[in-house]
């Protein structure tokens, strides 16, 4: 079976689990725990923003957790904030280089690349998805890359 063939099949069995869920707080654990599995990400954050302020209401870690990881403070507000300040998907193999940001504004990330895109309802920003790696050589790859932003 192709390695293609194999990830569709993922794919539609998430999709099915996520059909069955009532609980949004549970859709969004599903999503955050899958995303580090199929795109091979070390740590997964989705942010939750209030539509009209734009201000934060909840951030969401792999592993469920609801809590500040005090670590990813600076991810989830400046990365996070990037995504949805200009509505599109971030790439960067190297935040702790990366122009778009400050010098030395991660460095209490250990973390090194990062993949997002913004969570769009109707048209609305209600988050961000962002995805950590901690090497670019567990990076996703061009193809995956694509499928995500």
């Amino acid at each position: 079976m192709s390695k293609q063939i194999k990830n569709n099949e993922d794919l539609f069995e998430f999709a099915k689990l996520l059909s069955y869920q009532t609980d949004f707080n549970e859709v969004l654990r599903l999503i955050a725990h899958q995303s580090t599995q199929f795109l091979k990400a070390d740590l997964a954050l989705i942010e939750m923003v209030n539509p009209d302020t734009r201000e934060t209401v909840k951030t969401i870690f792999k592993d469920g957790k609801y809590n500040e990881m005090e670590e990813y403070r600076s991810i989830h507000i400046n990365i996070g904030g990037w995504i949805i300040n200009y509505k599109k998907p971030f790439y960067s193999k190297n935040i702790h280089t990366d122009k778009r940001f400050l010098k030395g504004q991660f460095n209490d990330v250990s973390l090194q690349s990062v993949i997002g895109v913004p969570l769009v309802v109707e048209g609305i920003i209600i988050g961000a998805l962002i995805l950590l790696y901690n090497n670019r050589s567990e990076f996703v790859n061009k193809k995956d890359r694509k499928s995500v932003v």
